[in-house]
């Protein structure tokens, strides 16, 4: 793709300019991670560490620049001044970071802040520069530098997304003081705070909010930095809006929300089959264009375009989703990397994230995607696919060429199948499941593709398979065989007990299954989900009572109440859950868990219609900021109620699946289903 070659060429360049020693790879790099909120030592560890090492191209980087105090998270995308100093640290630290990552072959991409200043308001930024209503001393900015529309309180409206590109583009989102990007003064100073970071060795460039500036405005900023960084835009299109990313295009890529959209919904609702076809005939932007993802910081928190997307709370279901993403020839990919909140607003955590320890997630940790980024870049060079293959349902396979395959399987039973591959014959290292040893043995489940190209294996439910040319092995290796679900034995209906003792030094690393019972299911077997390489999690609509922690589903080994909070013995005692709705965590290495509460938007939520005679009828939060129900027969208009006292209710909005405060009836489909609403975006989904 045209902008992964001006990245690879720019990186080229540096090479043959700069005495700075490089790691050397055989392939390029094709994934980008973005490490939200991390500080800039943090980063530049996670570079020499982990990024440069599994072949990562860039980091993108929250911005940088002075920024309003406070501590949530939207502090950092309200500039006060284009210092170099922020919550991830100052400007020395900043280009320490950018050296050190660059060293070992990672780029880094700025989150760069144009369209807007603070909050229209007073006060100081991080950074002790103060501002007032349309002044900042410290840039300097005036009043006669920003936009005024005619909107109340100069704020776009939301009919203007459908009806007025104008005031998208010159009104205030959100009451942020929004910059004259027309004028040649303000121009000059985003150009130069650009330039300032390309000169520190900043590789490109992520727009924000490029949607609420015009493309020429855009182009004649970047113009005017001068050098080529790679720039990619927010631009967050909709169906009927004025505004579109393909404006933005001759300007460099955009960030494509529907790509997550669409993936979610094959992954949650429908079949992967049907992802044989997975491109822009479903609406997404030009490969070449796409900056794709699962979600984003934004989305995830049910901003920016908001949506049902994957996102780490959906443990296996999500990591499976990215090793399609990373698997697929399609765009340039960016792999999340998030930490733990429970409100919308939350900043970062006050602990390192270099560690990633809870609350930091670090998704591009998970070893299976971490793997996958060798994955992609071995496989650049076939940019397609072939030997597609599926089950007629939820398991699929394919390959890139001579160089990969991938098979993937969402069904929660083991699959089995013979597939043809254009690798050459030999023994593969499975990277989903192991990885190539030092001494050139795989540490997993190893695949053999036979003289013929055909291949025999065999994939356990919600997991999946992938090997490529670099992790080929150079013998018949004597490692496991590949990987099938396990099968939980009949649950028991009560919590057994027995001695309590602390962990044991001989117990296995490594868990293949882990249930949680309790009050809360009748002390019957709910699967977990695994996370990552230790961590199993679960959410419950209703955490009460007692609970425990059952390895296998049949009592033989299980963990409960240990010697201190969040601590576990084997045959401990029943662990209380706090009552309503709760995430819980459960890590295998020190056998710990950790609960946490789920939080919304509204107190409480109830839903009302024909179909139950405009009564009231209590949804249950069952995820963070998202509540489910079961009707019976949903037919006829119904409308979603807060409090339950029509003081705050939600109807139908303009587009399909969103809801508009006392919107009209929704019609409901008739039948059984299960109706979900999410409240941060307000978009309901029906099942």
């Amino acid at each position: 793709m045209a902008h992964h070659q001006a990245v690879r060429r720019l990186v080229l360049l540096i090479l043959c300019l700069s005495t700075r020693v490089l790691m050397v790879h055989s392939h390029p790099r094709t994934v980008m991670v973005h490490l939200f909120e991390w500080a800039w030592t943090d980063i530049a560890i996670e570079c020499e560490q982990h990024l440069g090492p599994k072949g990562f191209a860039a980091v993108q980087v929250s911005p940088p620049q002075e920024h309003v105090s406070g501590p949530q998270w939207w502090t950092r995308y309200q500039p006060v001044s284009y210092r170099i100093q922020s919550r991830s640290g100052n400007q020395d630290q900043f280009l320490d970071m950018v050296r050190r990552c660059n060293r070992v072959g990672v780029d880094i991409y700025v989150d760069a802040v144009l369209n807007h200043m603070t909050g229209v308001g007073s006060g100081d930024g991080v950074g002790g520069s103060s501002y007032s209503e349309y002044r900042y001393p410290s840039v300097p900015y005036g009043a006669l530098d920003f936009h005024y529309c005619g909107n109340p309180g100069h704020d776009i409206q939301p009919s203007d997304y459908s009806n007025s590109a104008y005031n998208v583009r010159n009104c205030e989102l959100v009451n942020l003081a929004d910059l004259k990007t027309e004028s040649s003064y303000v121009r000059s100073k985003l150009s130069g705070y650009l330039r300032a970071l390309m000169d520190l060795g900043v590789a490109g460039f992520r727009i924000d909010a490029a949607k609420h500036m015009y493309a020429a405005d855009i182009a004649a900023i970047i113009s005017q930095t001068g050098g080529s960084p790679y720039i990619y835009q927010e631009v967050i299109g909709g169906a009927g809006q004025p505004i579109t990313p393909e404006e933005y295009f001759p300007n460099g890529d955009a960030l494509d929300f529907t790509y997550g959209l669409k993936l979610a919904q094959i992954f949650r609702q429908s079949q992967l089959k049907y992802l044989k076809t997975f491109g822009a005939t479903w609406g997404l932007l030009p490969s070449e264009k796409a900056v794709v993802f699962t979600n984003n910081h934004d989305n995830q928190r049910g901003h920016g375009g908001a949506g049902d997307v994957l996102t780490f709370r959906d443990g296996q279901l999500h990591t499976l989703a990215t090793i399609f993403m990373l698997a697929w020839p399609y765009g340039y990919p960016q792999v999340m990397s998030s930490y733990h909140f429970s409100d919308a607003d939350q900043g970062p955590p006050s602990s390192p994230a270099s560690g990633c320890n809870y609350p930091w997630v670090c998704e591009h940790r998970v070893a299976s995607i971490e793997r996958m980024v060798a994955f992609r870049n071995v496989a650049s060079a076939a940019f397609f696919v072939s030997n597609w293959w599926d089950n007629g349902a939820n398991a699929i396979a394919f390959g890139r060429g001579d160089r990969a395959f991938v098979v993937i399987n969402r069904e929660s039973d083991s699959v089995s199948a013979t597939l043809k591959t254009m690798l050459d014959p030999g023994f593969y290292c499975d990277v989903i499941n192991g990885d190539v040893s030092q001494a050139g043995g795989c540490t997993g489940p190893t695949v053999e593709v036979k003289w013929d190209g055909t291949m025999t294996v065999q994939v356990g439910g919600t997991n999946a398979l992938a090997f490529h040319q670099a992790s080929k092995l150079g013998s018949r290796p004597t490692t496991s065989p590949p990987m099938t679900s396990a099968s939980p034995l009949p649950p028991t209906t009560s919590s057994p007990t027995m001695a309590a003792s602390p962990l044991p030094t001989n117990e296995p690393a490594s868990f293949p299954s882990m249930y949680l019972r309790g009050e809360f299911n009748n002390w019957t077997a709910t699967p977990m989900l695994k996370v990552d390489d230790q961590n199993w999690a679960l959410n419950i609509s209703n955490l009460t009572g007692g609970f425990k922690f059952d390895v296998y589903g049949d009592w033989s080994e299980k963990y409960g109440a240990g010697g201190g909070p969040g601590s576990t013995f084997k045959n401990g005692g029943d662990i209380s859950g706090p009552g309503g709705p709760a995430a819980v965590y459960f890590r295998e290495s020190d056998r710990t868990y950790h609960v946490e509460t789920l939080k919304s938007s509204f107190g409480s939520l109830f839903i009302r219609g024909e179909f139950n005679r405009w009564r009231t009828t209590p949804m249950v939060l069952v995820e963070m900021n998202v509540w489910k129900v079961i009707v019976g027969n949903l037919s006829g208009g119904f409308k979603f109620d807060v409090k339950g006292d029509w003081t705050e209710n939600y109807g139908g909005g303009r587009m399909p699946g969103s809801v508009a405060r006392n919107g009209p009836n929704i019609v409901g489909p008739g039948g059984r289903v299960t109706v979900i609403f999410f409240d941060l975006s307000l978009n309901y989904r029906i099942e």
